[in-house]
């Protein structure tokens, strides 16, 4: 079984991320909140994964 652990986000020339831990979302954009994550709340609770702040993702990494 797998699990989704980060999703990477890209659109307008910049990088964003999605981290994934206990089912929780944490978002991180270097230009915006610096060093720091924003918690997002729950994964399921977010709908739509494929575009974060109107950014296509680019890569989803899953562990097993």
């Amino acid at each position: 079984k797998y699990h989704l652990k980060g999703l990477i986000y890209y659109g307008t020339g910049h990088f964003t991320c999605r981290i994934v831990k206990n089912n929780e979302s944490w978002f991180h954009d270097g230009l915006v909140t610096g060093r720091s994550t924003i918690n997002e709340g729950l994964l399921t609770d977010l709908g739509d994964l494929k575009v974060c702040n109107g950014k296509a993702i680019q890569t989803a990494f899953y562990v097993a």
